[in-house]
């Protein structure tokens, strides 16, 4: 019988030394999410047939325009630099989501029902990270920073559930369209 090792704990030092790559990266991770999203959300949404989505995906923009904005401040305030390295495997993820989306597709609900579940995937991989940069942020001193996270992961969370909202609307409806014939 093998007797149990004891194990030394790690210092406090380098445990915060290993958090920081780990916060670093979901940082990136979001900031490569907002940033595809803008620019792919700018691509469809002329395409969108649903009024309700599209007015969600108009206000999107927006709100990612500030997002980006703010967390533009939040890689200031932490001394670091933006980084691509750790997004092209995201950005797969994301890509792939996205060309599930037929534009020419003739069913406007099919293709609109596309662009729910593109926003819905986009905005759950946002809202890991974010639960995972509050996490860590508790070791944080500088309360501007935790203000930008948590407004940003307050404004995700209310766009998931939006789009949620919406495609259940939307489904609904149609459901209502189809029982009426």
């Amino acid at each position: 019988m093998r007797q149990a090792q004891e194990i030394t704990p790690p210092s406090y030092e380098t445990i915060q030394e290993g958090l920081q790559p780990l916060f670093f990266d979901n940082l990136n991770r979001i900031y490569c999410a907002k940033s595809h999203l803008l620019e792919r959300l700018s691509e469809v949404v002329e395409f969108v047939a649903f009024a309700d989505l599209k007015f969600a995906m108009l206000g999107t923009l927006d709100e990612l325009e500030n997002q980006l904005s703010r967390m533009d401040e939040l890689y200031q305030l932490l001394g670091l630099e933006y980084s691509f390295s750790s997004c092209s495997g995201i950005i797969s993820v994301f890509e792939n989501a996205f060309s599930a989306i037929d534009l020419k597709h003739d069913n406007m609900v099919a293709r609109d029902l596309s662009i729910f579940c593109y926003l819905l995937k986009v905005e759950s991989i946002e809202l890991a990270s974010f639960q995972m940069l509050e996490v860590l942020s508790g070791q944080l001193k500088d309360d501007r920073i935790k203000q930008i996270l948590e407004e940003n992961f307050e404004e995700s969370k209310a766009d998931k559930a939006l789009m949620l909202m919406i495609a259940t609307k939307y489904v609904r409806d149609i459901g209502m369209r189809v029982d009426a014939h």
